[in-house]
């Protein structure tokens, strides 16, 4: 197997935009990215949450994330993988729990995906990612 290595890891939050002082529901997820570094996003609940591109080789592939809260008492998220180059198509599918162990996507290449956490935040930002 090739080394993997990351290309690039960009967030785009989804949906309108929120009026300053209206709460949305966020959602904070770690991404274990081929390479062995996790990254964490905080983002909104939607479609195209976050794009991930992934080098293995000489070829590219590129993701893009959907997360939706499916049971919010629960914890539970649904989260959608999306192939970058025909969004239409979802590459992988899973139900994950706050506090859960990362599930790794069956993808190639495989990322590993955790979700810690949901809140509510008021002013239209879920905060800044790392």
């Amino acid at each position: 197997m090739s080394r993997l290595t990351v290309l690039a890891f960009a967030l785009a939050l989804c949906g309108p935009a929120s009026l300053s002082g209206q709460a949305v529901q966020c959602i904070r997820a770690r991404i274990d990215l081929p390479t062995g570094e996790p990254t964490e996003i905080k983002t909104r609940e939607g479609r195209r949450t976050a794009k991930l591109s992934l080098q293995e080789g000489d070829s590219y592939r590129g993701f893009f994330l959907d997360l939706a809260i499916r049971d919010l008492t629960g914890g539970i998220v649904l989260v959608s993988v999306r192939d970058a180059d025909n969004e239409e198509r979802v590459v992988d599918e899973f139900e994950s729990r706050v506090g859960e162990a990362a599930r790794q996507t069956a993808t190639a290449p495989q990322f590993g995906i955790a979700v810690l956490g949901i809140y509510e935040q008021t002013g239209g930002s879920c905060g800044s990612s790392r």
